[in-house]
């Protein structure tokens, strides 16, 4: 089912941007309202069993940092996708003035339904249930409704994932760090040939059935690439301090500083956890990184090579 999903939406991408646009937005848009609809309908119909309950076995101590880092990753995802709006900035008007917005709005909406979510899962569960579930918002519906309403639920859910199946290589390839087929555009104003790239590759991963380990592995990249991009924002104010910026980092450098602590928390709490996830993502990032130079020494090449007469 999961790779039917991923080709279904590669190829409704594949035909135009317009499209993947309405798709893309009816699909959110039912998202907001189902997930909405979850925590309506936990609140009313739960008795708030969750929030008396103890988990058996649970570390104590400073065990806790250890556990809360294996935890983060789903978290983290259930976050992250906000700042995907980044990517559509060169369409967006006034960037400078909308993309701010754009991203607390996201993030706004997000940290709501997400606490909102797990506040109505423990008003209808116990703590413990809600600690083994595999898909806690089906057998919340279900302790309500019956079978029929986690089945309806779990529809939801995959609803929910949806959303978020997207490809970031045309971007990659346009400014030389990939190679040129992948910035080839059909018709539809699609860069249809680093999509088809991104959908076969995403029907392999979900095929392979990992998915926990799929959703690690990613969130350990984000650590480390959106670590060291903050990092380099001391570097580029060091060098070249630019009063006309298009933005501001407020209380620069503390929160800087502050999200780069979180980060290494993270990922040394992860790399105690899981140090075989750690190992593949890494490796995963310095074979990128090494494709990146290779493209690019291609590149200085072809632009000293002298012009043909």
């Amino acid at each position: 089912m999961a790779v039917l999903i991923v080709g279904a939406f590669t190829g409704i991408n594949l035909l135009g941007i317009n499209a993947g646009r309405w798709v893309q937005n009816i699909v959110a848009g039912s998202k907001v309202l189902a997930l909405g609809g979850v925590v309506l309908m936990a609140f009313v119909a739960g008795n708030g069993a969750g929030w008396r309950g103890a988990l058996p076995g649970a570390p104590t101590g400073i065990a806790i940092f250890g556990a809360l880092a294996a935890a983060a990753p789903p978290v983290i995802w259930s976050y992250y996708g906000s700042v995907d709006a980044g990517k559509i900035a060169e369409e967006v008007v006034e960037p400078e003035r909308t993309l701010p917005r754009i991203f607390l709005l996201g993030i706004g909406v997000v940290s709501v339904l997400y606490l909102l979510l797990n506040a109505a899962f423990l008003h209808v569960l116990p703590f413990d249930h809600v600690a083994s579930s595999n898909l806690v918002a089906a057998d919340v519906a279900t302790a309500i409704f019956g079978t029929q309403g986690g089945v309806i639920i779990a529809a939801l859910a995959l609803l929910v994932v949806l959303a978020s199946l997207n490809g970031n290589v045309f971007g990659l390839s346009r400014d030389g760090l990939g190679p040129a087929l992948l910035t080839r555009v059909n018709a539809g104003e699609t860069p249809w040939t680093a999509m088809a790239l991104i959908g076969l590759v995403s029907m392999a991963q979900a095929a392979s059935g990992t998915f926990t380990e799929l959703i690690t592995l990613a969130v350990v990249l984000i650590l480390l690439i959106d670590g060291l991009t903050v990092a380099s924002l001391f570097r580029l104010r060091a060098r070249r301090p630019a009063p006309g910026a298009p933005f501001l980092t407020p209380l620069y450098p503390f929160v800087p500083a502050l999200f780069i602590a979180v980060y290494l928390a993270l990922f040394y709490g992860t790399l105690r956890a899981q140090p075989s996830v750690v190992v593949k993502a890494v490796a995963v990032l310095l074979v990128t990184w090494g494709f990146s130079w290779l493209a690019i020494s291609r590149a200085d090449r072809e632009s000293h090579s002298p012009s043909p007469v």
